[in-house]
């Protein structure tokens, strides 16, 4: 889908089939709804097994931004429900109108059933560009800048990871090729040496402390000091609003900008930057990648400055990941997305649109819009690992733990190049 300007959205009939197209898809999915939070087994049993000392889970340390969540949600979903069930009805009314025929069969009378459609988004739109939805870092990010630093595993074993294609090696059959036609290079890891700007985007309902948290276990990790560019909450109601204007309705919103602007202000700088997404962060990581590959088809610099930016998305609900061929043929930037099977919105989103999910019926899946390999944490039972564990779509409660014990994307390229203190994490979770 073509960018466009902040607030405003495309053609009323590509929303309205992506609608439709998403309505589908949540009734396909809706099954795993229930392990958003963990398996069953996980949460009654085996959950007590393992520390984690920073999961969004953890009621001694994060009690009070549950309660402000909790609160937060009853406040806000009478509004949110309001709007999206607003939304919902007018589909309805501009889907009636195509059944008999739409504008060919009614002519100037078919804006009586697209009217309430085009109204509502009109509104929806005008609603969530209010500065109260920006995102804001948590940190100067001048002061979390990266002295550039060489590899810790040789290259060849960094070719190796580039090479292994994602998936455990499985990447080539799972979803669409990193190559986009003939004469285009896959996307390749950015340079090592320059100086590094990592910024994080956390998902829905997290308060600063968690999305915090979240940005602690990146550093302790990576050895990397992180700014986290808060996508702040008003409750799961207006934040799940906020996805359909930026995934369904593929509108640029105030966040992406603002990320994209920051991005690019890094890239001048002569910066790598590190990109990381979650949930509905994958979504603003995705649009702000959109809004800087459509300054690139424009800007000789900005397209070449791509080759310096990585982006990871953990769970995304993103329904594209743009890219676009440098001067030597080579795919900007690289990408690597990571998701477990069984959470629902990594199949929402990076798990169907990278192809990696069997095709559901009347969902269509672009493969010219989806740069990056993707990495799933399969729910199969094993007498070392038990994958089931982790099985759900929280951070630091499923995926990062997952991660770190190398109970998957072992061969990723995030892990390869950045994974240098796994030891020590892992202690944290033990």
């Amino acid at each position: 889908m073509p960018s466009h300007e902040r607030g405003k959205g495309l053609s009323l009939e590509v929303q309205a089939a992506t609608l439709v197209r998403d309505v589908r898809l949540i009734w396909v999915h809706a099954a795993y709804l229930v392990s958003l939070l963990g398996s069953v087994r996980w949460l009654v049993t085996r959950r007590y097994e393992r520390d984690r000392p920073l999961s969004e889970m953890k009621l001694s340390i994060f009690g009070g931004d549950v309660l402000y969540i909790v609160v937060m949600g009853i406040l806000s979903f009478p509004v949110a429900g309001a709007l999206i069930g607003s939304v919902l009805l007018a589909l309805a009314s501009y889907l009636m109108g195509d059944a008999v025929g739409g504008p060919a069969v009614l002519g100037p009378a078919a804006e009586i059933f697209r009217f309430p459609l085009r109204s509502t988004l009109w509104i929806l739109r005008q609603v969530l560009d209010m500065p109260i939805f920006d995102s804001t870092p948590l940190s100067s990010i001048s002061d979390a800048v990266n002295a550039g630093r060489p590899l810790r595993v040789s290259q060849a074993t960094l070719d190796a990871a580039v090479s292994a294609g994602g998936d455990d090696g499985h990447g080539a059959a799972a979803g669409p090729a990193d190559v986009k036609g003939p004469g285009v290079k896959p996307a390749v890891p950015a340079v090592v040496g320059p100086d590094e700007t990592w910024l994080f985007v956390n998902g829905i309902v997290e308060t600063r402390a968690m999305a915090r948290a979240t940005a602690d276990r990146i550093s302790n990790l990576t050895d990397r000091k992180v700014t986290v560019m808060y996508n702040g909450s008003l409750g799961m109601g207006m934040d799940l609003a906020e996805c359909l204007l930026g995934r369904t309705l593929d509108t640029s919103s105030r966040p992406s900008e603002n990320l994209a602007n920051r991005v690019e202000e890094q890239l001048r700088l002569g910066r790598v930057v590190v990109l990381l997404g979650h949930s509905q962060g994958g979504i603003i990581v995705s649009n702000a990648v959109r809004i800087l590959v459509a300054r690139a088809q424009v800007n000789e610099a900005v397209r070449e400055s791509l080759r310096r930016l990585e982006v990871y998305t953990f769970a995304s609900a993103a329904d594209e990941m743009r890219s676009t061929v440098t001067a030597d043929g080579t795919l900007a930037p690289f990408a690597e997305h990571f998701g477990a099977e069984w959470d629902v919105v990594s199949r929402l989103g990076s798990l169907t649109f990278s192809g990696w999910l069997p095709r559901v019926r009347g969902v269509d899946v672009n493969p010219d819009t989806w740069n990056g390999r993707i990495h799933v944490l399969r729910a199969k039972e094993d007498t070392e690992k038990r994958e089931e564990d982790w099985q759900g779509h929280l951070l630091k409660e499923h995926l990062w733990p997952a991660l770190v014990a190398g109970a998957f994307a072992a061969d990723s390229v995030f892990m390869t190049k950045y994974g240098v203190n796994r030891e020590g994490d892992k202690a944290k979770d033990t």
